[in-house]
């Protein structure tokens, strides 16, 4: 018996023994590698939700429940991707839900040709809540989420709550309309947006991070835009790095005012550059500003 059992041993190709386990675990990486840009870019890893095994593609100008397809077919084309996210026992989300779906919303979302989504709780609940906390956590249901990556490679993403009067707009005199309208102005500047803001067009903006001596930081815009509309405000928020501190906001008429590490913008201020100065903590009686980490959102 152990004859037969040393033999067979000898029998066998120990190359082949160590290169089937080496391969598989190559494989394995190479799989976890080949993951394309445009699924990292917003999110880790793939959402699945009910329809992934039958709806392998993600068509434009309709209601869609493919996430994944839908984000990296929007990617590639340029183009924006809106997702609703709902839960099928709220009351705001079953009125949402029909008042999205009528006739006037389709025509417009054919004539757009962006790519949309609308999952459910109980089908999706990793993408529920993804747009929920992305950019910034949303308390209240429905949740709407827009994601645009510009042709000169800028990421223009925003999350709202599709409450009637919440959506940063002035209340219409439909729900539908009034989430047409904050769609369409949470993505400025992509193809097909044709919304005009009751009272005129509102403030342009931009931010960027100033540096004193060896000061580091850098500012978010919450939520990310180009334009404040009216009714609308945004936040910025200086964030101090490696030591520095926060000194002050400088305004676009070049007057700079020490205070709060968050600054709160609307539709009446003044239009231009914003920006966050930071120096380092043990420079805190120098003067004016020495170099500038230039880094626009």
């Amino acid at each position: 018996m152990m004859n037969r059992i040393l033999n067979l041993l000898r029998s066998l190709d120990w190359r082949v023994l160590f290169a089937v386990p080496a391969l598989s675990v190559l494989l394995g990486i190479a799989n976890n590698l080949r993951v394309p840009e445009g699924r990292r870019v917003v999110w880790s890893g793939e959402f699945q939700t009910a329809a992934e095994a039958t709806d392998a593609n993600a068509e434009r100008g309709r209601w869609t429940t493919n996430f994944t397809a839908a984000t990296n077919a929007a990617e590639a084309a340029h183009l924006p991707v809106v997702v609703v996210a709902t839960y099928p026992t709220c009351s705001h989300c079953i009125r949402f839900h029909k008042e999205i779906q009528n006739a006037e919303v389709k025509r417009w979302q054919q004539k757009l040709g962006w790519y949309f989504v609308m999952v459910s709780s109980d089908e999706a609940p990793d993408v529920l809540n993804f747009v929920r906390n992305t950019p910034v956590p949303i308390d209240s249901p429905p949740y709407v989420w827009t994601y645009w990556r510009r042709a000169d490679g800028r990421r223009v993403t925003r999350n709202f709550s599709a409450l009637s009067g919440g959506m940063g707009l002035p209340v219409e005199s439909s729900l539908g309309l009034e989430w047409m309208h904050a769609v369409e102005a949470s993505v400025p500047g992509a193809p097909g947006v044709s919304f005009v803001p009751k009272y005129g067009m509102g403030v342009q903006v931009a931010v960027k991070a100033e540096s004193r001596e060896e000061g580091q930081g850098r500012v978010e815009m919450t939520p990310l835009v180009n334009i404040i509309l009216p009714g609308q405000k945004v936040v910025l928020t200086a964030k101090p790095e490696r030591g520095s501190l926060h000194a002050g906001w400088r305004y676009p008429d070049g007057r700079i005012v020490h205070g709060d590490l968050q600054l709160t913008l609307d539709d009446q201020c003044q239009a231009g550059v914003y920006s966050a100065i930071f120096q380092h903590h043990k420079d805190t009686t120098k003067g004016d500003a020495s170099k500038t980490d230039k880094k626009e959102l």
